[in-house]
Parts: structure tokens; C-alpha cells; sequence
């Protein structure tokens, strides 16, 4: 009996359960992550979970055959089912609504070819893009438009046009993404004329096409008529956005910048992060059997909130990025599991969900937010509309879950700069990485600086200005005095020429050290040292505002290759160059003149790393000039110096000047080749060494 009576109570339970609705939210078949500043990728939590697949036999549209776009408008969601031929409309229950594969036009039956491309304008209005032509259909199914193969002075006559996209905005202009067309999005007013390329891509600038354009500046017309033409990249897809803007993806980018483009009426892109960067995508690029693995954009879809997604094929990855391009959250990967993909096409928000259309598997899957991913919307929204203070209480709570995203410092920092708490703001800028926003409240903590202590600094400039100007008092006293004491100076000091002399007197000095060896190699070490040990205090202990290295990440090693590694190779291949030029200078001599001329960068080095720490952003210009201006007194030095010790004239030394760095160029090389050489045979004599160990 009293089994009975548990195992009916245990009925009723599951009973009741089950008629209670709940969402249950598996662990993702992915890992969220999101980039520091130095492009590491840091674990996060989901802002995306997967909810439900669904295909076209579940809507009741029998099953979809390389479905190539999607589109939702007014909580429809439009299909282009190319392998069917057909446009699926869907409610936002995935229910059928209707499907269309028959047009009207002027009483005629139209059938779709191979539609990729669709777009719905807000009216219900319905362009497709459809296997060499593009139409413009109402909602009563009647063709209103019809873009064929355009004719226009600006169009190549052996042009084929075959839209794959299509986009128009509010004042009916028709944006056409045609594939093999490289300049750009094709434009076509109402009437379906056309009028101009837009926005098109720039020729990427790497080593190849440098090399190429070189070549043919050089290379007669014939010539020229035979070399591969330079072509910017074409677009992948494209969107109109619900600020009128047109947003455009590319699918491969050589130097991985400007994936996703925001265009203003111009064609120029506006879509620049607040650290000013704009790379989009993976940012730790693998390379798999010689191919650089990098993110390919094939959609991207944007919200009435003006965050934006953007669909990769390469890692089957979802990028989702606010309305000025800075990260929000990454989610999906290439699989068999719910929530991954085999041939992403297409991606579109629905209401607080992401659609992303697999032509692989032939269905769409719907991710839902997190409650994370919601804390960093609705903080993300506040922030923009700049409600810092509300936006603020978000961004604690989402710090709580994921002490890596940077936004979330930014804007706990944005709400304490308002509230006027500078060193606490400054503190979480700089955990934010956002350097411009550190830049600004610092100038307000050095103006309170500066107002709080004018009587100390006036005080102190006025006990400077009469402890100089006393001093040189004292020395015009007691100058006769002091001539008799230099007389006097151990012969030691007096047999070594002062190096600082050769900063104003360059050419007395190392005449002094060619002619009379008051050189000293001991203070050229001394100094060498020194350019090493500012090198790395340079690196350290520059100012937050203007320092971009990862201060965990040093290697001695590669700094000390920089300094002293080079300098000595330097004087090696001068002191080469010079035997075989007949010059006159002996290594020695090299190396002291060499030291002495690095001088005014050595100081400038340490200059610019002390001032840096109280400059703000505006003046790092200054920072510049100081830098190149010790660059090119270092340079007239070193000049003057080979000229001196060498015993050339000044065509000649430039001469040496240049064989030097061909050398130095010679000697890395060679080095780099018999370090891989030996790399090689290490690897070859192991193999060898493990075989015969596993066969004996």
C-alpha cells in the first residue's frame, strides 16, 4: 500500500512538472572568449546559448535545399532557399506563412531562377536578387522592378552582371552586390537606372603589391599590359542599417583590417572602435597547411539597438559588436552539435534572439541571450545614451561574472569620472585599456594638481632661477682660481677626450680621438650599457597614455639584440667595409666615435620616458620631435665621425654608410640561414637518434 501511494505521489509530481513551462539551458557546445589589448584571447561566459533548430520540414515548407539568405522584418522571417528555387516566409513561431515561387509580371507568371540575395524593406516591399537580374516585387506578389544587365559609360562592355546581394534604403536607392565586381556596391535609383559604384574597397598596401607597382613605374607599357592587375577586394554581403547606413562585409583581408565596414552617404567607412582600431574577426590567426586561417565574413546583421553580428564562415563563429564596433561577445563553432555549424550562410536578429541559417545542415538555429549577455546589453545601451551613473550598476554586475571585458571598466570609469572621482576613474581606465579616456580625466587631475600647488612650484621656480644665477655669480668669482685647479687635474682625465664634447664640437672631438687617442673604449661600453638599460626603461616605464606593450612580456634577450647586438655588428661591418674602401679607422676608433654619436637618442630615450608619464595624449607629439630630432643629431654625428676617423670625403662616407648596412643585411641573413640549417639537421640526426632507439 504504501508503495502505492509513492509511487503515485511521484506520478503527480512529474505530472505537475511537466505542465509547468521552463526553458532549460544546456552548457554550449563552444567557448565564449574575448580579446585583451594585446590580441589574447581571454575565456568568458556564453552571451548566447542555442535554444532550438528548426528546418523546413518542422515549418511545414518541406526541407530546404542550400538556403543562401535570410532576412526577418516584422517578425517574418524570409528564406532564400536557392537550391528550391523559393522564398520561404516564416511567422516567428518557425511556422510556415507562405512561399513563393511564382511572380507576377504585367500578367505574366515569373519563376524564381536561383534567388541569394533578399531584402524587405519596412512597407513590405521584397527585392531579390536572382540569377542575373534583380527584382523589386509588393506585396501582392507583382513584379514592380526589374535591374537587368545595366548599360553605363562607367560599366566595361564585356561586364557580366550577376547579383548575389541586394540592399535598398529609405529614398529607394538599390544597393547591388555583384560578384567579379570590384569597385564597389553597384547604386541604381528607383527607376532601376544606374548611377554609381559605392563605397568601394581600397587595393590592400603588402609587400606583393608594393613589389608590383614598383615594377611597373620602371617597366615599359608593353611590359606593364602583362602583369597581374591590382585589385581591390570585392564585398561579401551587405545591410542597410536602422540608421540609414550601409554596412558591408569582406570576405578575405590580406592585412586583416576593415572587415566590416559602416558607409556613410560618401562611401566612406565610419566604423572605428573608441581605441580607434578596426579589426574585426579572430584576432589569433592560425595557419593551416600554408593557408593563413583568418575570419571570412558571409553576413552580418544589425538590431533597432544598432549591435551588430557578424557571421564567419572559416570558424562557423558569431561576432557580436555594439554600434561602434567594440566587441561584445563571440559565440558558435563548426560541428554536428546543436548550436554549431557546417556551412554557415546567414545570419538576423529576432527580437532578442540570433538566427544563423546553415546551408549544410539545411535548418536555423535560434540563440537566446544569457542573462549575461543581457547585463552587457542593456549596460551597453545605457552607456551609449550616456546614462553612466545606471549604466554603472550593469557593469558591476557583469564584472562580477567575467573580469575581462574591458568595456565594463571603461564604463564603471566613465560614471566616476562624471561623479568627478579622477584617480579612481583613472585606475579603471587603465584596466579597461582605454588610453583616451585616461588621457582626459588625467588632464583634470593635473589641472587640480597644478591649482592645489602654485605656491610650492612659483616658490621653488624662484629658488631655482637664484640658485643658478648665483652659481654662475660664483664661477665668474672664482674663475682664475678654477684654471689653476684644471692645471692641476690628474693626467689620466686629461689624456681622454670628454665625450659630450663631441655633441657641439663633433668635429674637434673626434679629431682628438683619431689623431691623439683621447678615445676611451671603456666609456664607449659605459655607454653602450646605457643605451641598453634605457632601452628597457623606455619599454617599462613609459606612461600608460603612450606605452602599448604588454609590460609581462619582456625579453631581455630581444631588447639586448637590439642595442648591444646591433652596435657591435655595426661596427664589425664598418671596420669591413672600411678595409676594403682603404679607409683609415681602426675598430677601436669605430666603436668609440659609434658610442659617443648615440649620445642625444640615449638622453632623448630617457627624456621622453620621464616626460611621458606627465604629458596627456594631445601632447604626445611632442614626444615625436624629441625622438626625431636626437635621431637625426645622432645620425650627423655618426657622420662626422666616420668621416673623421675614415679620413673620407662626404660622398664617400655616405658610400660606406650604405655598404655597412648591406653587410649588416649579408651577416643577418647568413646567420637566419645556417640557424634554420641547423634547426633542420637537429631535427633530421633526433629522428634518427629515436628510431634506432626504438628499433634496438
Amino acid at each position: 500500500m504504501k508503495n502505492k501511494i509513492r509511487i503515485a505521489i511521484t506520478a503527480l509530481i512529474f505530472m505537475i512538472l511537466s505542465a509547468v513551462p521552463y526553458t532549460a539551458m544546456a552548457e554550449a557546445p563552444y567557448r565564449a572568449y574575448v580579446y585583451d589589448e594585446w590580441g589574447q584571447s581571454k575565456g568568458s561566459p556564453n552571451g548566447y546559448l542555442p535554444d532550438k533548430t528548426y528546418t523546413g520540414a518542422e515549418a511545414g515548407a518541406e526541407h530546404f535545399n542550400e538556403p543562401q539568405d535570410m532576412f526577418v522584418n516584422n517578425d517574418l522571417i524570409y528564406i532564400a532557399d536557392s537550391g528550391n528555387s523559393r522564398i520561404v516566409i516564416l511567422d516567428k513561431q518557425f511556422r510556415k506563412v507562405d512561399v513563393i515561387n511564382e511572380l507576377s509580371l504585367n500578367g505574366k507568371t515569373v519563376v524564381l531562377k536561383h534567388p541569394t540575395g533578399i531584402y524587405v524593406t519596412k512597407a513590405g516591399t521584397l527585392y531579390v536578387a536572382d540569377e542575373g537580374r534583380v527584382l523589386r516585387v509588393n506585396q501582392q506578389k507583382e513584379i514592380e522592378l526589374v535591374i537587368e544587365q545595366p548599360n553605363h559609360p562607367l560599366i566595361a562592355k564585356d561586364f557580366q552582371f550577376k547579383p548575389i546581394k541586394v540592399a535598398a534604403d529609405e529614398a529607394e536607392r538599390i544597393y547591388v552586390l555583384s560578384e567579379g565586381q570590384f569597385f564597389g556596391l553597384m547604386q541604381f535609383d528607383s527607376e532601376g537606372e544606374f548611377l554609381s559604384y559605392f563605397g568601394s574597397n581600397k587595393v590592400e598596401v603588402t609587400p606583393y603589391v608594393v613589389l608590383e607597382t614598383f615594377w611597373k613605374k620602371i617597366l615599359s607599357k608593353e611590359q606593364r599590359a602583362g602583369m597581374a592587375k591590382l585589385l581591390p577586394i570585392e564585398y561579401s554581403n551587405l545591410e542597410i542599417g536602422p540608421d540609414g547606413f550601409v554596412y558591408t562585409t569582406t570576405i578575405i583581408s590580406q592585412n586583416s583590417r576593415e572587415e566590416i565596414k559602416k558607409l556613410n552617404p560618401l562611401g566612406n567607412n565610419v566604423l572605428v572602435t573608441e581605441n580607434g582600431g578596426s579589426d574585426f574577426g579572430d584576432k589569433e590567426i592560425t595557419i593551416k597547411q600554408g593557408v593563413k586561417q583568418d575570419t571570412s565574413f558571409v553576413d552580418l546583421a544589425l538590431n533597432g539597438e544598432g549591435f551588430i553580428a557578424g557571421l564567419d564562415r572559416t570558424r562557423g563563429r558569431v561576432f557580436e559588436y555594439d554600434m561602434e564596433g567594440n566587441p561584445v561577445t563571440v559565440f558558435g563553432a563548426l560541428g554536428n552539435q546543436q548550436g554549431t555549424f557546417l556551412q554557415p550562410t546567414a545570419v538576423a536578429y529576432l527580437g532578442n534572439s540570433l538566427l544563423v541559417l546553415d546551408s549544410g545542415k539545411r535548418n536555423i538555429t535560434r540563440f537566446v541571450l544569457t542573462e549575461y549577455g543581457k547585463l552587457v546589453h542593456d549596460a551597453t545601451v545605457l552607456y551609449k545614451q550616456g546614462s553612466y551613473e545606471e549604466a554603472a550598476d550593469l557593469w558591476r554586475s557583469v564584472a562580477k561574472r567575467n573580469s575581462n571585458n574591458d568595456a565594463t571598466y571603461i564604463g564603471i570609469a566613465k560614471a566616476l569620472e562624471n561623479a568627478g572621482k579622477y584617480d579612481e576613474a583613472l585606475l579603471y581606465y587603465r584596466l579597461g585599456a582605454d588610453r583616451d579616456g585616461y588621457s582626459e580625466t588625467y588632464t583634470q587631475v593635473r589641472i587640480q594638481s597644478v591649482r592645489g600647488n602654485m605656491p610650492l612650484i612659483m616658490t621653488l621656480l624662484g629658488c631655482a632661477l637664484f640658485g643658478y644665477y648665483g652659481f654662475k655669480g660664483y664661477r665668474y668669482a672664482t674663475r682664475s682660481r678654477r684654471r689653476d685647479n684644471t692645471l692641476k687635474l690628474p693626467v689620466v682625465f686629461r689624456k681622454r677626450v670628454n665625450p659630450f664634447r663631441c655633441l657641439l664640437h663633433p668635429f674637434d672631438g673626434y679629431y682628438a680621438v683619431k689623431e691623439e687617442g683621447k678615445g676611451s673604449v671603456v666609456i664607449a661600453g659605459v655607454i653602450i650599457l646605457l643605451f641598453f638599460i634605457a632601452s628597457i626603461m623606455h619599454r617599462q616605464n613609459t606612461g600608460f597614455i603612450f606605452n602599448e606593450h604588454n609590460l609581462n612580456d619582456l625579453n631581455i634577450l630581444l631588447i639586448a639584440a637590439k642595442t648591444i647586438i646591433l652596435y657591435l655588428l655595426w661596427v664589425a661591418c664598418n671596420w669591413a667595409v672600411a678595409t676594403w674602401m682603404e679607409g683609415e679607422g681602426k675598430a677601436a676608433e669605430i666603436g668609440i666615435i659609434s658610442a659617443y654619436s648615440l649620445i642625444p637618442y640615449i638622453a632623448a630615450l630617457i627624456l621622453v620616458t620621464s616626460l611621458s608619464n606627465v604629458l596627456v595624449g594631445e601632447e604626445g607629439i611632442f614626444l615625436d620631435y624629441i625622438i626625431v630630432i636626437s635621431m637625426i643629431w645622432s645620425a650627423i654625428l655618426m657622420l662626422i665621425g666616420l668621416l673623421t676617423v675614415h679620413d673620407y670625403g662626404f660622398v664617400r662616407t655616405v658610400r660606406s654608410v650604405a655598404l655597412t648596412f648591406v653587410a649588416m643585411g649579408i651577416v643577418v641573413f647568413l646567420a637566419v640561414l645556417f640557424y634554420t640549417l641547423f634547426q633542420q639537421a637537429y631535427v633530421f640526426l633526433s629522428t634518427i637518434y629515436n628510431e634506432l632507439l626504438f628499433r634496438l
